[in-house]
């Protein structure tokens, strides 16, 4: 709430953050958000800057090119030294070389010990140089851009300084897609992007990536920088840091140096768990309507996000789980000198203190309102454990207990299984039952407040699942080893749930999720692994389709929702099985028998527990595509009226196919002409003498249910549907040997 009343008030003056005299005021604001995220994330307040951008892909862009433009600037610096006469005072500039451990002349220094400079050394060399040369920063810019990689080109710079070998970006498998532009758009190439392989949990694989800087080493390829995903957008997976530095120290003193960039567009602002509450920002005492406990960051991901303070840079994503408004991103700077390295002018043309702004990013122009409605939300929440850190703290339980739902959602007389992309954590003596039972005892039979009480399973809680708050899973028919009609139920299951088109109403699907497929790496046993649990065969590069769902809601479980999720993915599931296992049948809908005045009539399937075909419940709204059978109907009707006794209802028989493929021939009403077979009462599937068989046009599907046999409520259910005339309540079976009821209110 308060990130969108601060993004509409400001929305009204239409600033440009891009100069501050069309924006005085939101320009400020947004230092102010960069350098609060800065802080959030630990990095040293007066060393620091951030900025916001349009969202995290552009954060990731400008991070990539800030960390060439710093990785090839001590070559174009040497070149200048020793061609340009005005730099002459500072000719004799010393620097330390970390192969050599020693402060030798930059000018004597060899190409690849330039390449593997650290970044500190980087970014000190242009006040250093100007200082020694007596020059002004525009001065000292003006000589540079006869040598720098930016200014000159990759063709000329390769050329004058005969670099042999193309530089690369070393990322995990499950990189955003945003890398790949920057790659490109930077002229690098996708092939430079070096792909490390994950584990099991998705995170970066810390073996493969020292295999990798060693064969970089080894031939003598420049690294720009190595990406830490710090929270997937597909599983929230948060990738080793402490690894990724430990790995720059080693190879630092071999020889081999890089940035380090964090892509924390999920994962940042995670890190308000570890800060705590300025004395000056009090919280108020709100009151409780109900009890989510708050779950802490499990032991590695604490580690992790405590070492985010070693990256060169960070991507933090106000508008994902800061929970503002589009367009919200940013990109943090742990020395705000490295943004200076993608000066496009010499030259102010928009100031704003000492800051360019139109020289901090990709971006020109820009709305301040975003900057605005983030800096609200992160002064009325807070960038602390009691803040934005209760909030995520909470989310992380209702992940926890998702996680957990989708862990035990498979019954034992099932004809699925459903394992979630994340395993169950090896415990001594544990199988997996185990954990089932636990889960099912301890966790999901209990309040939240009963929870809370129990030590035992809020460790385990802290310590399952994953990352953030994201649990995904897969679902296999039991017995089946075919990678493909397993990504066709799981495909079927994400179609059913998602909301793609504005033609039909969002309250129509009752969750939304969305999907992603595992891919094989070379050196990683992910794919492999996970193809193994779910029972398929593994002897193949296939990937697996799986279905992500997120949890952002701090208070789904205080509101007994859980159950309700895990009903609609169950029948999801069976639902989706039928599309893709169901044999063809017959199908027959009993009518209400009204006609509106669009010659449209609402009908009632008729299912069979018996028959796994036809175990469904649904109703559909049908349109008589000519007025002669509409009349037919409605005469059929009025003479049934006037018999005596029980009155049998018309019934429309379809012809043979799957249920869904008549209901939905992609993922939305097929739109095509259906022929139907009429007849008075249920015809069996030899009957052959309809009295009418018209062409009919399937307007709305309003529901379109599977049989559970795991779910008898204690009540009856009816489903009411109709439209402003004609209102009509359906039964709901809910076991075998149960009724039809269609009622005219």
């Amino acid at each position: 709430m308060p990130a969108n009343l601060g993004y509409m008030s400001a929305m009204l003056y239409n600033q440009n953050n891009c100069a501050s005299e069309s924006s005085p005021v939101t320009s400020k604001y947004e230092m102010e958000v960069g350098k609060d995220l800065c802080v959030m994330v630990g990095y040293d307040r007066d060393r620091c800057m951030g900025h916001l951008t349009a969202g995290g892909s552009v954060a990731n862009i400008e991070a990539i090119w800030a960390g060439r433009n710093v990785k090839y600037f001590p070559l174009g610096l040497q070149e200048a030294l020793l061609k340009d006469k005005r730099l002459s005072g500072a000719k004799s500039y010393k620097v330390l070389l970390p192969q050599r451990g020693k402060e030798e002349e930059l000018i004597s220094a060899s190409q690849w010990e330039l390449l593997n400079l650290d970044v500190d050394t980087i970014l000190q060399m242009p006040s250093d140089v100007q200082a020694l040369a007596s020059l002004e920063h525009h001065e000292f810019m003006e000589i540079m851009s006869k040598y720098l990689y930016e200014s000159i080109g990759t063709q000329e710079f390769v050329r004058r300084h005969m670099l042999t070998q193309s530089p690369c970006i070393v990322v995990p498998s499950t990189l955003h897609i945003s890398l790949t532009k920057a790659a490109t758009i930077l002229g690098l190439g996708r092939e430079s992007l070096v792909s490390v392989a994950v584990d099991e949990n998705s995170r970066m694989d810390p073996i493969d990536l020292n295999r990798i800087l060693q064969e970089k080493l080894d031939k003598e390829i420049p690294v720009i920088t190595v990406v830490a995903v710090t929270g997937t957008t597909e599983q929230g997976a948060v990738d080793p840091v402490t690894a990724v530095v430990y790995s720059r120290e080693k190879f630092r003193m071999k020889g081999l140096n890089f940035s380090i960039h964090a892509d924390a567009a999920w994962g940042g602002y995670f890190c308000s768990m570890l800060r705590a509450q300025p004395e000056s920002s009090p919280m108020p005492t709100a009151k409780q309507t109900g009890f989510v406990p708050e779950m802490y960051l499990s032991s590695y991901v604490h580690e992790q996000l405590s070492a985010l303070h070693h990256c060169d840079t960070i991507t933090v994503d106000p508008h994902k789980s800061g929970f503002c408004p589009y367009p919200g991103g940013a990109i943090c700077y742990r020395d705000r000198k490295m943004n200076s390295f993608l000066s496009i002018t010499s030259k102010a043309l928009f100031l704003h203190g000492n800051m360019l702004l139109n020289n901090l990013g990709i971006e020109g122009s820009k709305p301040g309102a975003a900057a605005v409605g983030v800096m609200m939300a992160n002064r009325v929440i807070g960038l602390h454990k009691h803040g934005y850190g209760r909030i995520l703290a909470e989310c992380m339980f209702n992940a926890k207990i998702l996680y957990c739902q989708w862990a035990t959602l498979a019954k034992e007389d099932d004809i699925f299984v459903i394992k979630t992309t994340i395993p169950l954590p090896s415990l001594t003596n544990w199988s997996e039952e185990d954990h089932i039972t636990f889960i099912r005892e301890r966790i999901l039979a209990k309040s939240n407040e009963e929870i809370a009480r129990d030590d035992k399973a809020m460790l385990y809680l802290k310590e399952v699942g994953p990352d953030t708050l994201i649990p995904c899973f897969a679902v296999n028919l039991k017995g089946n080893q075919s990678v493909e009609v397993c990504n066709a139920i799981n495909t079927a299951i994400f179609e059913r749930l998602t909301h793609t088109s504005g033609e039909h109403t969002a309250f129509r699907i009752p969750m939304l999720v969305t999907s992603s497929s595992m891919v094989s790496h070379v050196h990683s046993v992910a794919a492999t692994n996970f193809k193994t649990r779910l029972g398929l065969n593994s002897n193949n590069d296939t990937p697996v389709k799986y279905i992500i769902t997120t949890c952002m809601d701090p208070w789904v479980t205080s509101l007994d929702f859980m159950d309700h999720v895990s009903s609609v993915m169950r029948n999801t599931i069976l639902c989706a099985i039928g599309r893709v296992t169901d044999p063809t049948a017959l199908h027959n809908f009993v009518s209400t028998g009204v006609v509106n005045e669009q010659n449209e009539v609402i009908a009632c399937y008729v299912g069979d527990f018996n028959r796994v075909q036809k175990q469904y419940e649904a109703i559909v709204k049908l349109k008589f595509m000519h007025d002669r059978d509409a009349e037919k109907y409605i005469t059929t009707e009025k003479k049934l009226l006037k018999e005596n006794g029980a009155r049998k209802p018309i019934v429309f028989r379809s012809k043979r196919q799957r249920l869904h493929d008549f209901f939905f021939k992609d993922t939305g009403y097929s739109g095509e002409l259906e022929e139907f077979d009429c007849f008075i009462g249920l015809p069996s599937d030899n009957s052959n003498h309809p009295f009418m068989s018209p062409k009919m046009k399937i307007i709305d599907v309003p529901r379109y249910e599977h049989f559970d046999n795991h779910e008898s409520p204690e009540q009856s259910d009816y489903f009411m549907y109709g439209d402003m005339k004609n209102v009509f309540l359906f039964h709901i079976p809910a076991k075998s040997s149960d009724f039809y009821q269609v009622t005219t209110l």
